[in-house]
């Protein structure tokens, strides 16, 4: 899917629940991007900011990097 120019309001609170489990982590998104296989910083940048609505093999690679469910990336906590 294309880069959005405005958040979508759902990958909005996606990329917000990445953001805090990363910093969580204590990865930058440079570390989690490579080291979850994603590759891309800035495309990690553009899912925490609400840009790009992720695919499941997305959350499922940051998920397996953050050691957490796919669930709890797409639930509040």
């Amino acid at each position: 899917m294309p880069r959005r120019t405005k958040p979508d309001a759902l990958a909005l609170r996606i990329g917000r629940r990445i953001r805090t489990l990363r910093e969580a982590a204590g990865l930058t998104q440079e570390q989690l991007a490579y080291t979850s296989e994603l590759g891309s910083k800035g495309h990690l940048s553009n899912l925490e900011k609400g840009l790009v609505m992720p695919t499941v093999a997305t959350l499922k690679a940051i998920a397996d990097r953050l050691d957490v469910l796919v669930a709890d990336l797409v639930s509040d906590p």
